[in-house]
């Protein structure tokens, strides 16, 4: 099981989920918030099987 804490809430998601914080990729570091301005983006992304969340 995976859990991820955001702010004040934690999820938790299935061993057959695949999900984590899109805020700790390198690419929204250094691709998408350089060009972005300081845009917001989603918070945790989990793909399980032809399904995916964006939270």
């Amino acid at each position: 099981m995976t859990t991820i804490a955001e702010e004040a809430l934690t999820f938790s998601f299935s061993d057959s989920c695949q999900a984590s914080k899109y805020d700790d990729w390198s690419f929204y570091r250094n691709q998408f918030q350089p060009v972005a301005n300081g845009c917001k983006a989603i918070d945790i992304l989990c793909v399980e099987g032809n399904v995916s969340w964006l939270i």
